[in-house]
């Protein structure tokens, strides 16, 4: 079961993913960016998951197009520079944010990420784009990694920042349990193109249910 957080739309009884399944069938989301860092790039693979996703997408919802607008290394702050380059020039009705593992593995304080991912929303939402935050994917079990990193407070200032503002979180951390070894990851923490057909999936059923 996926978890949704804090949807306050004005008007709307009904759940994220039907109000976003709602919004592609309408016409509502036509152009959809995917902003975030290598995971959403689709580090070393011949595709990331927004390009899987993308597929499914249209093949439900004619017309509706998806840019991968990762790059790998990024942190939010960086994000936030590149912002109105690699997104708000697309004019996208929804954007993915997915971003907080190099902010922890660059000890970035959390209060700092949490400033940056503000700061990329509110630019976002003064173009009216509707925007959708995910948490991280997970590091691979029984690498010195783990014991020195974990994503949990950079995951929990983004539930927070969802709660906060009224918006939609897809947990991909805790979907994503179970598969965070040697069979879907090519590294530590990237996945390999396996793994990212999963993470494309929980992201299909966390925006339309299925």
């Amino acid at each position: 079961m996926l978890l949704f957080i804090a949807i306050s739309l004005v008007g709307c009884t009904d759940s994220g993913s039907d109000f976003l399944k709602t919004g592609f069938e309408s016409g509502r989301y036509r152009t959809v960016v995917v902003f975030g860092d290598s995971i959403v790039q689709g580090y070393q693979q011949p595709e990331g998951w927004p390009e899987i996703l993308g597929r499914e997408l249209v093949a439900r919802f004619p017309g509706v197009s998806i840019a991968n607008a990762g790059v790998s290394g990024d942190t939010a702050a960086r994000g936030l520079a590149r912002l109105e380059r690699d997104v708000l020039s697309l004019q996208p009705d929804l954007v993915l944010i997915s971003f907080g593992l190099n902010d922890m593995k660059n000890r970035e304080p959390v209060d700092r990420f949490a400033g940056a991912m503000n700061g990329i929303i509110a630019k976002l939402e003064e173009t009216g784009s509707s925007v959708v935050l995910l948490t991280t994917t997970l590091l691979q079990r029984g690498t010195g990694m783990v014991a020195r990193f974990s994503p949990d407070e950079y995951n929990d200032a983004i539930g927070k920042i969802a709660r906060e503002r009224g918006f939609l979180l897809i947990d991909v951390y805790n979907e994503f349990k179970g598969f965070n070894t040697p069979e879907y990851l090519m590294d530590v923490a990237h996945p390999n193109l396996l793994g990212y057909k999963k993470v494309s999936g929980i992201v299909l059923e966390g925006l339309v249910g299925e």
